[in-house]
């Protein structure tokens, strides 16, 4: 009742067709009273006239069978095929709930549990779940019925086969405690090889390049082991307990058989009584049988269950539809402090960017550079102070409606296992294909596009993989493009292409900032020469603001970052 509840609470919309379900499979089993019903008339009847009792015999049989059949094709239409469209929503809920994470959910919640619970968990409960509360619901039903009927034809045949359902019982409390023991620890062992698969997918090079022998490889044996062991400690734990369970009800169902037979040889019923006891004997217990592995597969289901409750209590930064007004598009960074636990990363940043404004934010690796960027964007809050577009405070606007504002390029281009049509359009998804032509060409990379086997149609391997950085970098900035957002932040994204690609890409980025507010994180002296104004960040602070021709004069970071940049561009390869 309690996995049924659970069921119902998360069935939404689908509430109904549920409870019809479960109705038809209580009715499925109630039909085999009539079975039982034929089988009492024909050795009732059978010394009468043999015609007419095979006759009638034959009818409530196959109405019994019409009925189960009906029954059982309304029980799966109910319930298993609504059982895909609940944990569809599941799925679409969470990839809902995500997108409105924080940051920090990321860092703080495993990968390996995210996607285990979103795929191997949902996708077990899919097909479980549902089968699980039919036997349950089934079993029980079957065998409450006959043993009521028991009880009424002959007291003590009915005591017998009760005493039979009660040490099944107390049986399935044992294989649920099991469950209930053992089900965690198969999650977690399952959870921790998805995140060693990923790790040493991702570490692949690393594992090749050290011959194999590194960390990453000796996770994922140990998270293989780990769940060889789980598994084997489960079956060792619950073989026994399954045997009894199932014995409980062979001996029980020849007590019934001999009870019947004494019975009978003593006078106390009817052969009549006595042939549909034995009858009964075979079919009271049938639907229990499975009811072992409903039972340790209830309380499996309900570790999942938490589990994914546990997934679905993301942390929403912001669930509201309702846009505000944005009076203007200025940014002001007032008094921000920002730290990653307790390690301070921004501490008391101000800025001010007006609209169509460029701006370049410069400083050592690790400084805070791309974190103010982050809290621009809010993909995380601030801990202290406030950030503003348009006078109104960042977490006033809706998530959506605030990263509409912004297009966003980055070092590290990261394009899905799709089409490029559908990679470019990713930020405008009704764009037709002349917009997304037109982008790609304001991008330098539609030559390339068009060169590629399909075209625009050409499905790109996850992460981009089947095409250079170049090109990546090219198809990012026709998505930015396309998105056509009022402000571009530029995280370091011209940092590491290669001459070859860098008059293209520059071109591109050209094209993207006219006319936008631009936000740059760069290191070349190009991007940061003509940024209307320079913030120079080091340990989380500003140290030194102002334009180019200001701050080549100043002694500090500025000055000194670019002496270095001025002698690299100026180094020669000498040849004897």
């Amino acid at each position: 009742m309690k996995l049924i509840k659970r069921v119902l609470k998360s069935a939404g919309e689908y509430r109904g067709r549920i409870i019809i379900g479960l109705i038809a499979t209580v009715l499925k089993e109630l039909s085999m009273g009539l079975m039982l019903g034929a089988v009492f008339y024909f050795f009732g009847e059978a010394h009468g006239s043999g015609e007419n009792v095979v006759f009638n015999c034959i009818i409530l049989m196959v109405t019994c069978v019409i009925l189960r059949f009906l029954f059982q094709w309304i029980s799966n239409i109910c319930l298993s095929g609504e059982a895909f469209r609940i944990f569809r929503n599941y799925r679409i809920d969470v990839g809902n709930r995500l997108k409105n994470a924080p940051m920090g959910y990321f860092s703080d919640n495993s990968l390996g549990t995210i996607q285990g619970t979103v795929t191997t968990t949902v996708e077990g409960l899919e097909t479980y779940l549902m089968m699980a509360i039919t036997d349950m619901v089934g079993g029980i039903s079957m065998a409450s019925v006959i043993v009521i009927m028991c009880l009424i034809a002959s007291p003590i045949i009915g005591v017998v086969s009760a005493l039979g359902l009660v040490a099944g019982i107390l049986v399935l409390r044992i294989i649920s405690n099991a469950g209930m023991k053992y089900s965690k620890m198969m999650l977690d062992a399952q959870e921790g090889l998805v995140t060693s698969t990923i790790q040493h997918i991702r570490g692949i090079s690393v594992l090749r390049a050290f011959n194999g022998k590194s960390e990453v490889g000796d996770e994922m044996k140990n998270a293989c082991r780990m769940q060889r062991d789980a598994q084997q400690t489960l079956e060792n734990a619950s073989a026994f307990p399954f045997q009894l369970y199932r014995d409980i009800f062979k001996v029980a169902s020849a007590f019934i058989m001999m009870t019947a037979v004494i019975l009978r040889m003593n006078g106390s019923i009817n052969s009549t009584y006595c042939l549909t006891f034995i009858v009964s004997s075979f079919i009271i217990y049938s639907g229990l049988t499975t009811l072992g592995n409903g039972t340790f597969l209830n309380q499996k289901l309900h570790v999942e269950l938490e589990r994914i409750d546990e997934i679905l209590d993301i942390p929403e930064m912001d669930s509201s539809t309702e846009y505000v007004d944005i009076t203007d598009r200025d940014i002001d960074i007032e008094n921000v402090t920002f730290a990653y636990d307790k390690r301070t990363v921004v501490n008391n940043v101000s800025m001010k960017i007006p609209e169509k404004s460029k701006i370049a934010i410069v400083g050592p690796s690790g400084s805070g550079k791309t974190t103010i960027c982050n809290l621009i964007t809010r993909f995380w809050d601030v801990d202290e102070g406030s950030i503003k577009l348009g006078k109104r405070d960042i977490r006033e606007i809706p998530l959506q409606q605030l990263l509409s504002q912004f297009s966003m390029v980055f070092q590290d281009v990261y394009l899905f296992n799709d089409t490029v049509a559908n990679n470019i359009a990713f930020g405008k998804q009704t764009a037709t294909r002349e917009e997304i032509v037109e982008a790609a060409k304001k991008a330098k990379c539609h030559e390339f596009i068009e060169k590629m086997p399909d075209g625009y149609d050409t499905v790109l391997g996850e992460g981009g993989a089947t095409i250079s950085g170049g090109e990546k970098q090219r198809i990012s900035i026709a998505r930015a493009i396309l998105k056509d957002s009022p402000i571009i932040i530029l995280d370091e994204a011209t940092s590491s292409i290669d001459p070859e690609n860098e008059h293209e890409i520059l071109e591109a980025i050209g094209e993207l900032t006219k006319d936008k507010t631009v936000i740059s994180i760069a290191h070349r002296l190009t991007t940061v020469r003509n940024a209307d104004k320079i913030f120079v960040i080091d340990n989380g602070e500003i140290v030194q603001q102002g334009t180019h021709e200001e701050l080549v004069g100043e002694e500090g970071i500025y000055s000194r970052f670019i002496k270095l940049r001025a002698d690299a561009i100026g180094w020669n390869i000498l040849t004897a």
